[in-house]
């Protein structure tokens, strides 16, 4: 094939005109870069041209042309080859490599040689064969492909007569490329299936090494014959499948004691698996070849060795491992998945050996069992004797019991060689308990047990008496008594009786009762209408002075309490009582003085006493005639009074004495804090200040203080302070007061009022205000600089 040649046309017998090309053929791609000179020949001496005119000529190189024009172009000296023009132009092969070249080319020469003239002189145009440039085939499938499935490696091929092979590659962890396996495809293949083996698919895992992915490559070979036409290169990616995990079986709760069944979900059919079993952290089982179901039953030793990791719960927490293999490799990490170990059917062995009785020698002296327990009385033991000792089952450890009774809880340390003792005490129930014991193990689960305990209901004696005078005052004095005590039944039998009744007696004011003698104890004598569990004292008179108040204390004993009841006898007091000798009155009390009427009690007067004037002097409800009150602890005044008719009513000067003419009183009363005379306020208790601020009282300044003038007892005092204008700075010093008389809105409400105010020890100015019953008003004059008037503003308004 030609890569140059030559084409030319003789001009007379001394001059030549010549085209000359030469190819260059690309490497890489699928061109050839073509050169064309145009050369104008002297063929020999003879052939000098003398010609400086300007002349043109082309080539053209496969349709494509190129023109010149240049003075002197046609001149030549004997025997010169004279280069006139130079084209290059790249021609493109066909998809199979193959390409040609047609070259033609002219020359306006424009001139007479060896008398013959010349115009254009024209080539004839030749077609040359090029180099076929071999061209290999290109893979239009993907490179990548996913470990353990096969891939399609697709042609894209250049000829149709061309065959091709593929040689696959992954890299491995050290970054160099294993090859896996060649493809072959033969001459009318263009699409072919990779074909793994199971001793490729196992190689590639190998190579992966439990990476997720790794680099792959394609290397595409084509042939022309057996002849290479080249090789091109193409990388991907060999992606690993997801480790299978359990299907069933994670994130679950399950017993120690029961079977497990683990589901797998694999992503692969091949793919086989090894489990791994762990208890808090120890390997507790391995299972191997797994599909895509296992089921495991922990044998003793197993459940001995899980129970042994939770011995203080009754969960721990484990995980199942899930290495997944393709034949003999690993394919990528396990995975790991979650499950919950429970501690089930555990609770300590734990028996009724235990027993329960009263300690207490009083209570039993009585029922003679230690098994009956008298409410709040008997002390009640609660022991479990070594021989009943609980025991904890599947590596837990015994802590405590827990007993209760009565609405008590106890709890012990366990023992496993001596007694562990509840002392409950006095139990306060009237019907048979429950007693509850626990035993309780490090899990905190526990084994509960009971037994009823016999309870035989108490309460102290009941106790009703009475200490009474005759008639209320005399000195003779009744003493009665009755009441119950409750029966101790044990085996049917009633085991309690009354022991004892007595009374004694003294003075309210003596700190204590006699030993001997008046008042010292003594018994009752038995009633014997009274059937038990009713009991009765014959009731007995006592002297008691009755000018005196006395104690009369009555005690019930039974065979197990006492029950003491204290009446209290005043001294005596008649609901009325005449005494002739001192010419004395006494209501609800003795008169002690001559002429007097002692009355012990309330005196309550009609609603409507203010008597008629007919009744003349002294009417209404308590007429004292001139006489005094003494003693007065308070006088109460118990309505709102509203109207000068209540209060404190002194008669006025020239007024009759006895008057019920209101008007002839001077009234004094006291409402909310104020006080009134005659319905005006004279004194006022509440908060003095009516208004505060810094004020110069110019004529928009108007204030309203929260009292009226009116209703302040003498008037409104204002309270001036010093003021710095060029800095508002109110300042508390040069205080002035000025004193308003309420007298001044009475007669002038609104008129205006001076105000001195000192503001040196040298200057006076003057606030000139506008006072209102409810309001002050300013003017305009008050914050004047020249009359010093700015210099003092208003800080508060008071009430006096």
């Amino acid at each position: 094939m030609a890569l140059s040649g030559t084409i030319y046309t003789n001009v007379g017998s001394h001059w030549r005109l010549q085209l000359e090309w030469t190819g260059s053929q690309s490497t890489s791609g699928n061109y050839t870069d073509v050169t064309a000179k145009l050369y104008w020949i002297a063929r020999d001496s003879y052939g000098a041209v003398y010609s400086g005119a300007t002349k043109s000529c082309g080539i053209t190189v496969s349709g494509s042309t190129s023109t010149k024009s240049a003075s002197g172009m046609a001149k030549l000296s004997g025997n010169q080859k004279k280069l006139i023009h130079k084209y290059t132009k790249r021609i493109n092969h066909n998809s199979d490599g193959t390409g040609s070249i047609t070259l033609d080319g002219y020359f306006n020469a424009e001139v007479t040689l060896g008398g013959t003239y010349y115009g254009k002189i024209n080539l004839s145009a030749k077609t040359w064969t090029l180099n076929t440039i071999p061209r290999a085939s290109s893979l239009s499938s993907s490179p990548s492909w996913k470990a353990g499935s096969n891939f399609t490696l697709s042609v894209s091929r250049a000829s149709s007569s061309f065959s091709h092979e593929a040689e696959i590659y992954v890299k491995d962890t050290s970054g160099n490329w294993e090859w896996i396996k060649r493809v072959d495809f033969s001459k009318s293949q263009t699409s072919l299936s990779s074909s793994f083996s199971t001793a490729n698919q196992e190689e590639i895992f190998q190579v992966l090494a439990g990476r997720s992915s790794a680099d792959s490559r394609v290397l595409l070979q084509t042939f022309n014959g057996s002849t290479m036409i080249g090789q091109k290169e193409y990388i991907g990616k060999c992606t690993a499948p997801s480790a299978s995990t359990i299907s069933s079986g994670t994130d679950r709760d399950v017993y120690i004691d029961q079977t497990i069944n683990l589901g797998i979900t694999r992503h692969d059919s091949e793919f086989s698996h090894t489990l791994k079993i762990f208890c808090g952290g120890t390997l507790i089982k391995t299972i191997t070849g797994v599909g895509t179901s296992t089921s495991w039953t922990p044998t003793e030793a197993e459940k001995d060795i899980m129970y042994g990791k939770t011995p203080n719960s009754n969960e721990v927490d484990g995980n199942i491992e899930v290495y997944t293999y393709y034949g003999s490799q690993l394919v990528r990490s396990y995975t790991n998945n979650d499950i919950d170990f429970h501690v089930r059917n555990s609770n300590p062995t734990f028996g009724t050996g235990y027993s329960y009785k009263d300690t207490n020698s009083t209570t039993t002296g009585i029922t003679g069992n230690d098994q009956y327990i008298i409410q709040n009385k008997s002390s009640v033991l609660v022991e479990i004797p070594s021989t009943a000792k609980a025991a904890p089952l599947n590596g837990a450890s015994m802590v405590e019991y827990e007993a209760k009774l009565g609405g008590k809880t106890i709890k012990q340390p366990y023992s496993s060689s001596s007694t562990v003792s509840f002392k409950f005490g006095e139990i306060n129930a009237s019907a048979n308990q429950t007693l509850t014991v626990s035993a309780i193990d490090s899990r905190g689960n526990r084994t509960t047990t009971t037994k009823t305990v016999n309870m035989v209901p108490y309460s102290n004696p009941n106790v009703s008496a009475t200490a009474k005078r005759i008639n209320d005052f005399e000195n003779n004095t009744t003493v009665t008594l009755t009441g119950s005590v409750s029966p101790l039944n044990v085996g049917g039998s009633n085991k309690n009786t009354v022991l004892s009744m007595k009374y004694e007696y003294k003075l309210v004011t003596s700190s204590s009762y006699p030993t001997t003698g008046p008042g010292s104890p003594t018994s009752f004598s038995n009633d014997t209408s009274k059937a038990f569990p009713k009991y009765g004292g014959v009731p007995v008179v006592v002297d008691l002075n009755n000018l005196s108040a006395w104690n009369v204390r009555i005690t019930v004993s039974d065979k197990l309490e006492s029950t003491t009841v204290v009446k209290t006898v005043d001294t005596g007091k008649p609901i009325f009582f005449i005494d002739s000798l001192k010419k004395s009155l006494g209501f609800n009390d003795f008169p002690l003085y001559e002429n007097e009427f002692r009355f012990n009690g309330r005196i309550v007067f009609g609603a409507n006493q203010w008597a008629p004037n007919s009744q003349g002097e002294g009417a209404g409800a308590l007429y004292l005639n001139n006489s005094d009150i003494t003693g007065v602890n308070g006088v109460w005044f118990n309505d709102i009074a509203n109207n000068d008719g209540e209060g404190l009513l002194f008669l006025k000067s020239g007024s009759t004495a006895g008057s019920t003419t209101p008007s002839d009183y001077d009234n004094f009363l006291i409402r909310d804090g104020v006080a009134y005379l005659n319905g005006q306020p004279v004194l006022y208790s509440g908060n003095e200040e009516l208004w505060n601020g810094a004020y110069y009282m110019h004529s928009g300044h108007t204030i309203y203080p929260t009292k009226k003038i009116s209703d302040c007892p003498n008037g409104w005092v204002l309270v001036w302070s010093d003021y710095d204008k060029p800095t508002k700075t109110v300042n508390d010093f040069n205080f002035a007061y000025t004193f308003i008389h309420k007298y001044h809105v009475k007669a002038w409400n609104g008129g205006g009022v001076y105000c001195p105010i000192g503001t040196t020890r040298t200057t006076i100015t003057n606030k000139y205000l506008y006072i209102y019953n409810d309001k002050i008003a300013g003017n305009d004059d008050n914050d004047d600089d020249d009359t010093y008037a700015s210099d003092a503003v208003l800080r508060k308004v008071l009430c006096f």
